[in-house]
């Protein structure tokens, strides 16, 4: 073998070689494997903190509907709430 110089160098042995191999291979898998299980658990803790949501998202809906439902009205910051006939017609016929 020749390097930039022009100069011969030895090879390395292959036991060396194998060695440097194999020691970058373990650690390279070892790196992946804390990588995953890292990924693994942040991924966990959004999933829970994603139900959480879902379900304060759920409530909020059926406090809305149940508003709704009541003859609330809406105006900015201000709710008011409507007699029920107004809701469905005047019934007393």
């Amino acid at each position: 073998m020749v390097n930039q110089n022009n100069e011969t160098v030895d090879p390395l042995q292959s036991k060396v070689l194998l060695g440097h191999v194999n020691r970058f291979i373990l650690s390279t898998v070892n790196y992946l494997t804390s990588f995953g299980f890292r990924c693994e658990e942040r991924m966990e803790a959004m999933h829970i903190r994603l139900h959480r949501v879902d379900a304060a998202l759920g409530l909020i809906e059926k406090k809305l509907g149940l508003l709704l439902l009541a003859g609330a009205i809406f105006f900015k910051d201000f709710v008011f709430f409507l007699p029920p006939t107004h809701l469905f017609g005047n019934c007393s016929r």
